[in-house]
């Protein structure tokens, strides 16, 4: 998959990869390999508890037991993503002074820009 995306010089997002699932079926594992332990909590769960199982599983998935205001709530995905943003930023600036030339650029080809 990865020897194909090189040559032809595709960037790698969600609906590349289901794509290339079709021809490489080895490809499918990787996307459901985040998935793997919710699907595997939902089977024990459904086989040992039915359905009130199920309720206690998701009530469990919540993640605030009290009311949670708005601010709260963009302060929490604020953060999120100031660290993803930061972290990224991280590496780019690592890769640009550590890594031999070019490097940034074929990262940028790589996964997009």
């Amino acid at each position: 998959m990865f020897k194909m995306l090189q040559e032809t010089h595709a960037h790698l997002n969600i609906l590349t990869a289901v794509r290339s699932t079709f021809e490489y079926p080895g490809a499918y594992t990787l996307l459901l390999f985040p998935a793997a332990p919710m699907f595997a909590a939902l089977i024990v769960t459904g086989i040992g508890y039915g359905r009130s199982g199920f309720r206690e599983l998701l009530s469990r998935c919540a993640p605030w037991r009290s009311p949670v205001s708005w601010r709260q709530g963009v302060t929490v995905i604020a953060v999120c993503f100031l660290a993803f943003f930061a972290l990224t930023g991280i590496m780019w600036v690592q890769t640009y002074l550590y890594a031999p030339p070019g490097t940034l650029d074929r990262t940028f080809l790589r996964y997009g820009s």
